[in-house]
């Protein structure tokens, strides 16, 4: 555990130091002052009505196509992201999940995913629960703004991402079935989902990137993910490109 302390407490000075500008270099450290605490607020969330989106219809855009164009991006236009889309894009990538792991899936070995809808046409801002395959968001907690919102994110230039879809799975259950190798299988499940998400999302013009998605420090006040029976895996973040 000591060890384990010490990994957090060096990402966690990494991180803070990555943030600071010229001048905060020049002025030195200031006592007493710390990270901002990224709440939500945390019973924000349960007051928000579930949401039951319907999704788009399939796009036709070829998948060649898709693959030749792709790039990744960090920097979007402001325009709210359609949630029928979404509930499109979460649909095939759970259906992708079940079809490439189908024994994890029979034994109750589940993927969720997180969706963390800042600029989405149809949900408030809030952190949302993809149950039923994205048939149904239900929310969990509000989403920040500013700066206790980049507090929630390693890289920060995704924290103002229109939608974010976070991968969680449980690292216990993986290490009990797959034993040692427990953790790269679902990694291997998460990264599927997660860019198949991307894949399909991009057909109807979004843009994004895939990456390691929000710090635990970021998600542990807002939703109920210990770290090993539940936790984030991966992420991908969503919107439109700017013109």
């Amino acid at each position: 555990m000591t060890v384990l302390r010490d990994h957090i407490g060096i990402f966690t000075r990494l991180r803070e130091e990555s943030r600071l500008t010229a001048e905060d270099v020049l002025r030195g450290p200031a006592p007493g002052t710390g990270p901002v605490r990224p709440v939500g607020p945390r019973g924000a969330g349960p007051d928000l009505a579930q949401v039951r989106p319907v999704a788009a219809p399939p796009a036709d855009r070829p998948l060649e196509e898709i693959l030749a164009n792709r790039v990744s991006i960090r920097d979007y236009a402001d325009r709210a992201v359609p949630v029928e889309v979404i509930a499109a894009s979460l649909a095939a990538a759970f259906r992708t999940d079940r079809e490439g792991w189908p024994d994890d899936c029979a034994a109750g070995h589940e993927l969720g995913v997180l969706v963390a809808a800042r600029t989405v046409a149809g949900l408030e801002q809030a952190v949302y629960r993809a149950d039923e395959d994205g048939a149904r968001l239900v929310p969990l907690a509000g989403l920040a703004d500013g700066r206790a919102a980049e507090e929630m994110v390693l890289q920060i230039e995704y924290a103002a991402s229109p939608v974010i879809l976070a991968v969680t799975g449980s690292l216990s259950t993986a290490l009990s079935r797959h034993g040692a190798h427990g953790h790269r299988s679902l990694m291997a499940r998460a990264s599927g989902l997660a860019y198949t998400a991307l894949i399909h999302a991009s057909a109807y013009g979004l843009v994004g990137s895939v990456f390691a998605g929000f710090l635990q420090s970021g998600l542990r006040p807002l939703v109920d993910l210990d770290g090993y029976r539940q936790r984030q895996l991966f992420a991908v973040s969503l919107g439109y490109p700017r013109p």
